[in-house]
This record gives structure tokens, C-alpha cells and sequence, in this order.
């Protein structure tokens, strides 16, 4: 939220912005939306990887099973919605990302009787 807000001050020429929260039981939507027009030109920020702009904040929502929808919006201006699981949704996700990064564990061998 906060990139999307620092987005609007550096690149839109809007009047407002607005800042809307609403939860469901499997899910959480940020949006922020602008009343701004045409983008105005600004100096190119420098990119660090998952760190900055749009792709970053895109990678963070999908980081945790979310996503992220980013342009114009319905009435005008700039939009950028982002919807994150909550709960068992969630949950799902962070267990099935433990699972596979865990290393493969082989079984023991099953000890041979000596043959002496």
C-alpha cells in the first residue's frame, strides 16, 4: 500500500487519492485509486529486485498467493488492487510452499543381517 501511495504522489497529477479495506472470511482487497489523469513524466527509479514499482509490489501479492491488478480506474485515474488470502486459503498456500522446500529425506537402509 504504502508503493502505491508513494506511486501517486511521484507519477500521477491527482487531486485525491483513496485508500479502500474490505475482507471477506478468504480474503483481504487493498485498493488505491487516484482521481489523476494522464501520467506525468518523472525521472526513472532505480529498480531493485522485489524492491520497488509495480513489479515488486506484484511479486510481493504473489509471494503469498495473492495478486495484483494494476491501471486505469473505472471512474478515471489510477488503480491498484491487490487481494491476499486469509485463513484456510492462506494456510493452504504456506504448507504446500514448507512441503516442497523441505529436502528430500531418503529412509534409512534397512540394515543387512551379517553373514558371518
Amino acid at each position: 500500500m504504502q508503493e502505491a501511495l508513494t506511486n501517486v504522489t511521484k507519477h500521477a497529477a491527482a487531486k485525491t487519492a483513496r485508500v479502500r479495506l474490505a475482507y471477506s472470511h478468504d480474503r483481504l482487497t487493498l485498493t488505491v485509486a487516484d482521481d489523476g489523469g494522464a501520467l506525468r513524466s518523472a525521472p526513472p527509479t532505480p529498480q531493485v529486485p522485489g524492491g520497488f514499482g509495480l513489479v515488486g509490489m506484484r511479486e510481493r501479492a504473489q509471494s503469498v498467493g495473492g495478486r495484483l491488478r494494476a491501471g486505469p480506474g473505472p471512474g478515471g485515474g489510477f488503480e491498484v488492487r491487490t487481494e491476499l488470502p486469509l485463513g484456510e486459503a492462506a494456510l493452504a498456500r504456506e504448507t504446500a510452499l514448507a512441503i516442497r522446500s523441505r529436502p528430500s529425506v531418503k529412509p534409512p537402509s534397512a540394515a543387512r543381517p551379517s553373514s558371518t
